[in-house]
């Protein structure tokens, strides 16, 4: 007699194998997703600074005229601030130099990010540019290295690097 469908030790070995496949697709999804948010972050770190950029290039204006407009970063927390803007011109030598940011400096919430990004390093370790009207001129630190970390445990796998550089 010739039998017809699959024993029970087949069935058994098959489902085995599907098991083990979709556990290995799950783990390098995880491993892919945790990469690209990283990635997401450092894309989102530069989106930022330009919008504080564009900011003072397109006017930020508070009561009191133009603001300047600028983050720091220390602790791996980033902190953005304003502050008053003397727009009145100054003789120097051989031309009029442009006003200068006040004394006033208000600080407001830092960038944001994904729950789970943090800043793992940056350098300088503590860094400050603000840029400057009309022109977005940035003040401060010329160059700014970034490194974004994607979860709680130190993977060099879910990490993305910013460089930044401010001329």
């Amino acid at each position: 007699m010739k039998k017809q469908g699959f024993t029970l030790v087949e069935m058994i070995v098959v489902m085995g194998i599907i098991a083990l496949l979709s556990m290995m697709s799950v783990a390098g999804y995880m491993s892919y997703r945790k990469s690209a948010l990283a990635d997401l972050a450092a894309d989102d770190f530069k989106s930022q600074v330009d919008e504080l950029r564009s900011q003072v290039l397109y006017g930020k204006f508070g009561e009191d005229g133009p603001k300047c407009v600028g983050f720091s970063i220390g602790n791996g927390e980033v902190k953005i601030f304003e502050e008053s803007f003397s727009d009145r011109k100054i003789w120097e030598g051989d031309g009029f130099v442009s006003g200068e940011c006040g004394l006033d400096k208000t600080y407001k919430e830092g960038f944001v990010f994904d729950q789970n990004v943090r800043i793992l390093k940056s350098e300088p370790e503590n860094f400050e540019v603000k840029f400057l009207p009309p022109d977005g001129e940035s003040d401060g630190e010329k160059s700014l290295k970034v490194i974004l970390q994607y979860g709680p445990e130190e993977d060099e796998r879910y990490q993305s690097e910013v460089t930044l550089n401010f001329n």
